[in-house]
């Protein structure tokens, strides 16, 4: 809201059954530039877009995360669920989603009701990593079966976002006995009785 400019809130509560006066504290809150104090509980004040509170209180300018590799693969005998890897770097260290697309085989976003991007939380911590392999394995994909490709970018936690590669979804490899293969299996699995 700007000056001058009128602001209507709403309250209600939760039980139905109560009724009488309420008490709703606002106030402006001051939005802080680059180099500004800021208050780290976002009371007082935020930081403008693009910018957080660090450490000193100080809005500081963020840096977007970069996504350099992609993988996506199918995880279960069933195909229903994938495994999504992707590589990047982050200076500020603070990505906290994967924002990802289902592809056609022509390579279009598909729309399921109505959304066509979702925000998953790595299955890994990578808050703090500069550099990482941030992964995260979903179901339902046997729902939407003409899916056979993925759009993805890192999303960090101010909304700043790298820019979006693409992979196939494909079947998650199998190393032939004797030949090396990822523990946890994130890259690859173990073919069956390796």
């Amino acid at each position: 809201a700007t000056a001058g400019e009128t602001v209507y809130i709403f309250a209600d509560s939760y039980d139905a059954e109560e009724t009488g006066d309420m008490v709703v504290a606002a106030w402006v809150r001051t939005i802080s530039g680059e180099g500004e104090a800021c208050d780290p509980d976002f009371i007082e004040s935020r930081c403008e877009d693009g910018a957080y509170c660090d450490d000193d209180n100080t809005c500081t300018m963020g840096t977007a995360p970069v996504l350099t590799e992609l993988a996506g693969y199918i995880v279960s005998d069933d195909g229903d669920s994938m495994r999504i890897l992707a590589t990047g770097s982050d200076v500020d260290g603070d990505v906290t989603a994967l924002a990802v697309s289902l592809l056609d085989d022509a390579g279009s976003i598909i729309d399921i009701e109505g959304t066509t991007e979702f925000l998953w939380a790595p299955a890994n911590d990578v808050t703090d990593l500069t550099e990482f392999v941030a992964h995260t394995t979903a179901s339902g994909l046997s729902s939407v079966p003409n899916a056979v490709g993925l759009q993805v970018a890192l999303v960090d936690a101010i909304g700043l976002r790298s820019d979006s590669l693409t992979t196939d979804i494909v079947p998650l490899p199998r190393p032939a006995v004797g030949e090396a293969c990822d523990m946890e299996e994130l890259f690859n699995r173990c073919a069956v009785g390796a």
